[in-house]
């Protein structure tokens, strides 16, 4: 049965998130463990699973509620080789803790919001792995990225493959992120709608066309996992396009 524990912890130098040893050691974690760590009243979810794809199965670490803006940080690692990806980068100390064992092949933002890239610099000084970003969000990021990511570019890690869709409309350079039934949505798509596009960089018709036809013609069973909050399908929010388009947002 899974179960969860909580533990504190102290915050660092300019408040990052520090975690202690024993936390660090829990983090190998049997299949749907959870770890809360608490910060004063804000709790930080670490969750590692066992997830099942067409190449094989990868280990899911999930961070949750990452400060200062409450984004989650998906690790994919291989267990055989211990080689993973790293989705998105709001806080640089959570993510070093959880790839402390892997080799880290990429580090893939989803967009350029700064919430999203948060600690990317001091993350780069510490962890050397190439960081990529769409394209059209390159000029959001405080220093140029390792590469572009283009549409339908693949990325390795041990046996498999991470799949980049480009899905503008949050903002123009969005990118979602497949690999069998695991899609990670960044901002693009939410439970209950799409992601803000009352934004400089948003557009709401260009997000709806995204999500229709990028990621609603995906199976329904396709798990969805964004940038914030809890994980939902495909087939759940797949209903609902028109009241968002009604709605307009």
């Amino acid at each position: 049965m899974a179960h969860q524990e909580r533990f504190a912890v102290s915050l660092g130098e300019r408040g990052r998130l520090v975690l202690p040893a024993l936390l660090r050691r829990r983090l190998d974690l049997r299949p749907g463990d959870r770890l809360i760590a608490m910060v004063g009243d804000v709790a930080m979810e670490v969750r590692r699973e066992q997830v099942a794809v067409p190449s094989g199965t990868i280990e899911l670490i999930t961070l949750f509620a990452v400060q200062p803006y409450e984004n989650n940080v998906y690790v994919l690692v291989d267990p055989e080789t211990r080689q993973c990806l790293v989705i998105d980068a709001s806080e640089a100390q959570p993510i070093l803790e959880a790839t402390g064992d892997c080799q880290v092949q990429a580090v893939l933002i989803t967009h350029g919001h700064r919430d999203h890239h948060h600690e990317l610099l001091l993350l780069r000084q510490r962890l050397p792995a190439p960081v990529g970003i769409g394209p059209a969000d390159v000029a959001m990021l405080a220093e140029p990225p390792s590469f572009t990511i283009q549409d339908g570019q693949e990325f390795t890690f041990g046996r498999h493959t991470l799949r980049a869709m480009a899905t503008p409309g949050h903002t123009p350079g969005s990118t979602c992120f497949l690999l069998g039934q695991l899609l990670l949505t960044g901002d693009t798509l939410f439970p209950g709608g799409p992601g803000n596009t009352s934004n400089p960089y948003g557009n709401f018709p260009q997000i709806i066309e995204s999500i229709r036809s990028r990621l609603f013609t995906l199976p329904a069973d396709t798990r969805v996992l964004p940038g914030h909050g809890r994980a939902t399908t495909i087939g759940e929010e797949q209903p609902h396009l028109q009241e968002w388009i009604d709605r307009g947002w």
